[in-house]
């Protein structure tokens, strides 16, 4: 399973808006998150060379 948002999310460098993507496998407990950092310039979105591993989140799909 995939989860998809818009989020914002802090580095070490600053606060970045970011497309963050959950991703599970649906018989284990945990998946892993990542970002693709963005922003808005004259009404379009515009991706910057940064993807992000955010860490390990737990499944949500396992209660």
């Amino acid at each position: 399973m995939v989860l998809i948002y818009s989020n914002k999310i802090t580095l070490k460098d600053g606060s970045f808006d970011a497309i963050v993507s959950q991703v599970y496998n649906v018989d284990e407990g945990s998946g892993y998150s990542f970002g693709l950092v963005y922003k808005i310039e004259d009404n379009k979105m515009k991706f910057l060379n940064k993807r992000v591993f955010l860490g390990n989140v737990r499944n949500c799909l396992i209660f």
